[in-house]
């Protein structure tokens, strides 16, 4: 590419570009995932909505990996993050801690499937932004 290609580019993809304010992000909503799984013949969906990184780094906190796990390298405790986690960010369907536990420790789950959806809830939090530079490079 040449320079003048490059320069024609970034000229084009700031016009169609807003420019950051201090409003604008302040006011960003939190970042939303919708997602279907199987259940058998049935197909159920889920909205999670993501939550802020405070509050996120609050829950691994609470969240303190027993003597077993911290010695297998844990910086956290699974058992007790993950459904405290679906709770808060798990918006349709709507369930408690308790409800995400139930479902995490119960026989008809395994925990490949516990885990893909604890994991998408993850993914959510931890999800950065889609960064365009306008300066190649």
């Amino acid at each position: 590419m040449t320079d003048t290609e490059v320069l024609e580019a970034q000229s084009a993809q700031r016009e169609h570009a807003k420019r950051a304010t201090f409003a604008l992000l302040r006011d960003k909503r939190p970042a939303e995932r919708e997602f279907t799984i199987k259940l058998g013949e049935e197909s159920v969906s889920f909205l999670f909505r993501a939550i802020g990184a405070i509050e996120y780094d609050k829950l691994i906190t609470a969240c303190r990996p027993t003597l077993e796990q911290k010695a297998e390298g844990a910086t956290y405790n699974p058992d007790t993050f993950a459904p405290k986690l679906l709770a808060r960010v798990s918006i349709e369907p709507a369930m408690t801690e308790d409800e995400w536990r139930e479902l995490w420790t119960g026989p008809a789950w395994s925990r490949g499937e516990t885990g893909d959806i604890f994991f998408a809830a993850v993914q959510l939090c931890s999800r950065g932004l889609d960064v365009d530079p306008t300066v190649p490079g």
